[in-house]
């Protein structure tokens, strides 16, 4: 029913710098065939880049991605389903606040789950990077032109392959190329309107603290564990008729 992938210290898509290349083979991202680095861009890359001021939020952003991504797919025979939902948002499952390398980034949910039909993708708060974001979105589009059918085995590996992904299946990153015509695409749609969540800082629920009540007796010894909303009603009387203190000793 749904599709994640997994950060597993795999290399950054944003580690070649971002930089304007000609002749990139997408008719969605390109400057034109035999057009120099520095021309204009053609096609929804100038669309887009004229249009900045559409790009309001993360998911306006990440809805054009996917719409100049789309072609890319298309000349390796992938179908995108004609409309899916795109959102910036934790993935079911993800164990917040912890600080292992190996969790959720990104997640496809298929259609039949949604009750409208529509496939549903999320990314992960915790990216911030264009390159990166752009990246896991890749993934997860493969796995909605997918439907989530196979997980990330057979049909999805041999798209991921063709798109340009790398690595385990579970935990991909962007090939050289991908890598390339990703930097491309960051470069025309503008910085990712998001910051940065840290997972780790979510505060915790703190849970019931018992505190040790004891008799004022040295020669009783009798204790008992209560809660701080009891003591602020008032100190329980001991069995030997004594009266109890919080903490008064520490047997």
């Amino acid at each position: 029913m749904r599709a994640i992938l997994k950060n597993a210290g795999k290399p950054d898509v944003a580690a070649a710098p971002v930089t304007t290349v000609g002749g990139v083979t997408n008719g969605t991202f390109d400057h034109g065939p035999g057009s120099p680095a520095g021309s204009p861009p053609t096609g929804i890359a100038a669309e887009w880049q004229t249009n900045r001021a559409v790009i309001a939020t993360r998911e306006d952003w990440l809805r054009a991605a996917a719409t100049m991504l789309r072609p890319s797919f298309e000349e390796e025979n992938i179908v995108l389903p004609a409309s899916f939902r795109i959102a910036c948002g934790w993935p079911l499952g993800r164990q917040r606040g912890s600080r292992g390398s190996s969790h959720a980034i990104g997640q496809c949910w298929a259609q039949r789950a949604s009750k409208d039909g529509c496939s549903e993708i999320f990314i992960s708060p915790e990216l911030d990077d264009p390159c990166a974001v752009t990246a896991v979105l890749v993934h997860e589009l493969i796995h909605a032109a997918d439907d989530c059918q196979h997980g990330h085995r057979g049909p999805f590996r041999k798209m991921a392959t063709a798109i340009g992904l790398c690595g385990p299946m579970r935990s991909t990153y962007a090939g050289p190329d991908l890598r390339e015509r990703l930097n491309v695409l960051c470069g025309h749609l503008g910085p990712y309107p998001h910051a940065r969540l840290d997972a780790t800082q979510v505060a915790r629920k703190q849970g019931t603290r018992l505190i040790k009540v004891v008799c004022k007796r040295t020669d009783c010894g009798y204790s008992v564990w209560t809660t701080r909303m009891w003591l602020d009603l008032g100190t329980p009387i001991c069995v030997c008729g004594s009266g109890m203190s919080e903490g008064w000793r520490k047997g």
